[in-house]
């Protein structure tokens, strides 16, 4: 056997041997932010954001985490403060939504979002964008919700909750922003190399059935 062709036999076999390298560094060299909300009720066009919390990663490390108590400028119902316990004392000296977005905003720069439900979610900041007159956000999205479906058809519940208990991923303290926030980084992190050790970002938008197509709430009559 010549070296040519013994060279291009090797090439081959090391090729073969990688398959799946290539798309398992796309995907853990991405950035992600596992982020969270709190808000004042359900309703985008009548309830507003309380908190933010976010964690910014790659590869499995944090690189960096923050959270904003967020002033409504409406009042925050009883049986809502039960749920979070973020009460109007908490964030009666807190910024406005306005004034916490470009940070949000900066955060996240260059980064995948991931939210679990992330309709809920992406749908209160845009609603709030658009109540303030900002441009919609369109970074790219993941709903882990859909993700974790994929993944784990047969889990009885795909509640961020259950699926930390299923996983054995503990939860500090649910229905904080930056509690769950944290829970979803660990929750996808743990997950991710048992049922998606090879994919590449490309694969995760389409597991979870595309990335979110971000439009302004032009539907929604805002409050």
């Amino acid at each position: 056997m010549n070296r040519t062709l013994s060279s291009t036999i090797l090439l081959l076999l090391a090729l073969a041997s990688c398959a799946g390298c290539g798309t398992f560094r796309s995907a853990d060299m991405a950035t992600f932010t596992a982020f969270d909300i709190e808000t004042t009720g359900l309703s985008p066009s009548k309830n507003r954001i309380l908190e933010i919390g976010a964690v910014k990663f790659r590869g499995g490390k944090v690189i960096d985490q923050n959270s904003w108590l967020i002033n409504p400028g409406v009042s925050i119902p009883e049986r809502v403060q039960l749920i979070h316990r973020i009460t109007p004392p908490m964030v009666a000296a807190s910024p406005s939504f306005s004034e916490v977005w470009p940070e949000f905003d900066s955060f996240t720069d260059g980064t995948v979002l991931l939210a679990h439900n992330a309709r809920f979610d992406m749908g209160f900041l845009n609603a709030e964008l658009a109540r303030n007159g900002l441009p919609v956000c369109r970074r790219r999205t993941i709903d882990t919700l859909k993700l974790f479906r994929t993944w784990m058809p047969a889990a009885a519940s795909h509640s961020l909750k259950s699926l930390c208990t299923l996983m054995n991923v503990k939860q500090t303290r649910a229905h904080r922003a930056s509690a769950d926030a944290m829970s979803l980084f660990l929750l996808f992190r743990k997950a991710q190399p048992i049922y998606a050790p090879a994919a590449s970002l490309s694969d995760l938008l389409e597991t979870a059935r595309q990335e979110l197509k971000m439009t302004a709430p032009d539907s929604l009559t805002l409050k």
